[in-house]
C-alpha cells in the first residue's frame, strides 16, 4: 500500500501554524499603533524638553543684557529674582544728561551749561577743558531743567572735582531738596536724597536720607565722585571705589523737584574748585518674558552687576548661582554667574 497521504491531510498543518501567528494586516496594524503612540510621546518630551531650554535661555538673555548695559554706561545694573510672582527684572543707569566744559557755553545735553557769578574757564581739566568756581566771588553753573532730570527710580550724579588744601568745604550739585551732594571742609562726601515716603528708617522726618563718606578726596588732584541711588541702596564713591553705603529692605521711590535747576555750585556754601565731566543718569527697568509654564524660580535674589560688568564686589564675594525648578519631575536647573560676571 502506498505511504502518501491525501492532498487534503498534507496541506492541513500548514494552516493551523499560520492562523497561530499574526497576519500581515494585524502586524501592520499594530506597527502603526505604536509609530503613533511614540509620536505623541516624543512630541510631549520634546515639548517639555524646549519649555526648559527656553527657560534657562530666558534668565540667561537677562543676566546677559544687564552685564552689556553696566559695561555700556560704566555704572551698576541689577537683576532681580521674584519667586512669588516668577518675574525676572533687570535695572540700571541710563544717561540722561552730560556736560564736558570745553567752552562757555558748555558742550552737552539736553541742556547747556551755562556760567553764573565768576566761573571761568581752565585748560588743565581732568579731560580737556574745565570750569574753575573761585573762592573770592561766588560763581556756578546753571545746567537748567529737563523732565528727563526728574527721575523717580533712581539717579546717579557723578563728575570730576579738584580742591585747594584750604578747601572751605561747599555745595558740589543739587536739585533744589531733590537731591544733594556736598563736600565737607575735611574734604569728605555728604549728600542726601528726598524719597516719597516721608519719614523713613535712617531718614529724617522730611523724608531725607542721609550718608557720609569716612574717606576724604585728596587736595589738588582731579578726583571722580558719584552718588548713587536706585531705590534701594545710596551709596557714595571716590574714584571708582565705593566709600559709604545705606540699603532699604523696600523700594522707596525719589520724590523729584520739577521746578528746580540742576546746579553745580550755586547753593550756599558755594564750591569752590574745579569741576569737569558731569554726568547725569536715571534709572531703567526691564521686565524679561514670563518663564514658561511648568518652570519656577527657585529662590528669591539679586545679582549686581558693577561698571566693568563683573559681579559688584560690595554685594558679591563669591560666585552666584540661580536655580530653576520644574514641576514635572521636581528638578533643577542651574546658572552660575562668575565673578568676573560670565554666564555658563
Amino acid at each position: 500500500m502506498s505511504n502518501r497521504q491525501p492532498r487534503t491531510e498534507r496541506s492541513a498543518a500548514p494552516l493551523e501554524r499560520a492562523g497561530a501567528g499574526f497576519t500581515l494586516l494585524e502586524l501592520l496594524t499594530v506597527l502603526t499603533l505604536i509609530s503613533v503612540l511614540m509620536g505623541i510621546g516624543v512630541g510631549a518630551f520634546k515639548k517639555i524638553s524646549l519649555g526648559r531650554r527656553l527657560a534657562v535661555a530666558q534668565v540667561k538673555d537677562a543676566l546677559r543684557g544687564a552685564r552689556l548695559f553696566a559695561i555700556e554706561q560704566s555704572s551698576t545694573a541689577r537683576v532681580d529674582l521674584d519667586p512669588e510672582s516668577n518675574v525676572i527684572q533687570a535695572s540700571g543707569f541710563q544717561s540722561i544728561g552730560n556736560w564736558h566744559l570745553e567752552d562757555d557755553r558748555s558742550v552737552g545735553w539736553p541742556t547747556l551749561a551755562e556760567t553764573r557769578g565768576a566761573a571761568t574757564l581752565i585748560d588743565d581739566g581732568a579731560i580737556g577743558s574745565a570750569m574753575l568756581l573761585p573762592g573770592d566771588q561766588s560763581g556756578w553753573l546753571d545746567l537748567g531743567s529737563s523732565p528727563s532730570f526728574d527721575a523717580e527710580q533712581g539717579l546717579l550724579v557723578e563728575l570730576f572735582v579738584r580742591v585747594p588744601n584750604d578747601f572751605p568745604g561747599g555745595v558740589v550739585v543739587s536739585k533744589g531738596e531733590a537731591f544733594r551732594l556736598v563736600m565737607t571742609p575735611a574734604r569728605t562726601l555728604a549728600a542726601a536724597v528726598r524719597v516719597e515716603e516721608g519719614e523713613v528708617s535712617g531718614g529724617d522726618e522730611n523724608g531725607l536720607l542721609h550718608l557720609e563718606t569716612d574717606d576724604a578726596v585728596w587736595p589738588e588732584r582731579w578726583s571722580r565722585v558719584t552718588l548713587l541711588y536706585d531705590g534701594f541702596t545710596f551709596r557714595l564713591s571716590i574714584d571708582g571705589r565705593e566709600r559709604a553705603r545705606k540699603t532699604n529692605e523696600e523700594r522707596l521711590a525719589l520724590d523729584p523737584e520739577p521746578s528746580a535747576s540742576l546746579m553745580v555750585g550755586g547753593v550756599k556754601p558755594h564750591f569752590v574748585g574745579g569741576v569737569d565731566e558731569i554726568r547725569l543718569a536715571s534709572v531703567v527697568t526691564v521686565q524679561a518674558p514670563p518663564l514658561p509654564d511648568g518652570v519656577r524660580l527657585a529662590a528669591k535674589g539679586t545679582i549686581w552687576f558693577d561698571g566693568r560688568g563683573r559681579l559688584d564686589p560690595g554685594h558679591h564675594q563669591r560666585p552666584v548661582t540661580v536655580s530653576l525648578m520644574y514641576d514635572e519631575d521636581r528638578r533643577t536647573r542651574d546658572v552660575v554667574v562668575g565673578l568676573l560676571g560670565e554666564i555658563r
